[in-house]
């Protein structure tokens, strides 16, 4: 290369000192002037000799070619890049992906509406308008982001608390050995936890949870809501009580046995009052012994009947 360029200037060009092993972007700044001049000087003493005295109008010509053939290269991957967008926006049954695929072509520097209409047969100025307007919220074919789920909560949060309190009570509820129970919450996720048992049905726990407030001056959430809590706070059904509460499974087998006893006093000579004064305070104890009796229990209690 050296010998070609003293050749080619006659001896003015100064020889070449190393070859770039480098990339440019990774050079100092004067490693990158001095690459720069020797590439100048290189280039004009060529084209010095194709053409003496015009090198730099043989140069500008060169490059002014070259913006040309980029220039079109450019237009052609354009406008094919146009014409796919247009073909998947015909076949896109989404409004809003059409608005979205539509918003990459429509920039009033790239198409005009008449362009645009003629390109995609049935396309209306409304539709562009609103492709454009995608531009300027969202950006040329970017998805448009919609805002999750929003949940008002009247609730008063210190009711809210005392009422799950109450309800999630150990006395009420139950962990079970075996299975499991799927909890999804608002925003999708699902967290497997214990199958849960709920010893007292809805309207007992409310009417328990009422009368707990009213001993101890609290106003509770309305009856509708505090229903609602319950079957959100999803538990399963009770159907016998054994092994979850053996003192109350017990205790209901016996008071079903004074049920029959009681049924065979009138053969033996009792009144019918006294009968059935005996059966609601039987029922009346089978129920206590299925809701309440837990919450009496105490590990010291000065009532004999706890």
């Amino acid at each position: 290369m050296n010998s070609a360029l003293d050749l080619l200037g006659k001896g003015s060009i100064s020889p070449i000192k190393f070859q770039l092993k480098t990339p440019l972007e990774h050079v100092k700044d004067s490693t990158v002037r001095y690459l720069k001049r020797k590439a100048n000087e290189a280039v004009h003493s060529v084209l010095e000799h194709i053409a003496p005295g015009q090198s730099s109008q043989l140069l500008h010509l060169l490059a002014r070619e070259t913006s040309i053939i980029n220039i079109l290269t450019t237009s052609t991957v354009n406008t094919d890049l146009t014409n796919l967008i247009a073909k998947l926006y015909m076949e896109a049954d989404n409004n809003t992906l059409k608005c979205q695929l539509l918003s990459m072509i429509s920039s009033p520097d790239m198409h005009t509406k008449e362009n645009l209409q003629s390109l995609i047969p049935g396309l209306s100025k409304w539709k562009i308008d609103q492709s454009r307007s995608h531009i300027a919220t969202c950006g040329a074919g970017v998805p448009q982001q919609t805002q999750g789920s929003f949940y008002r909560n009247r609730m008063d949060p210190e009711k809210l608390e005392h009422a799950l309190d109450f309800i999630l009570d150990p006395n009420f509820v139950q962990i079970c050995s075996y299975g499991t129970r799927n909890l999804k919450f608002d925003n999708g996720e699902t967290v497997s936890i214990p199958e849960v048992v709920r010893t007292s049905c809805h309207s007992s726990l409310v009417q328990m949870y009422k009368t707990y407030c009213k001993e101890s001056e609290f106003t509770p959430l309305a009856d509708s809501t505090l229903y609602k809590i319950l079957s959100t706070c999803s538990a399963a059904k009770r159907t016998n009580l054994s092994g979850l509460d053996n003192m109350a499974a017990d205790g209901t087998t016996a008071c079903d046995s004074l049920l029959k006893t009681i049924e065979d006093l009138s053969d033996h000579g009792v009144v019918k009052d006294k009968i059935m004064e005996l059966k609601s305070g039987i029922k009346s104890l089978k129920l206590y012994l299925k809701s309440e009796y837990s919450r009496n229990i105490d590990m010291a209690s000065t009532i004999p009947d706890h």
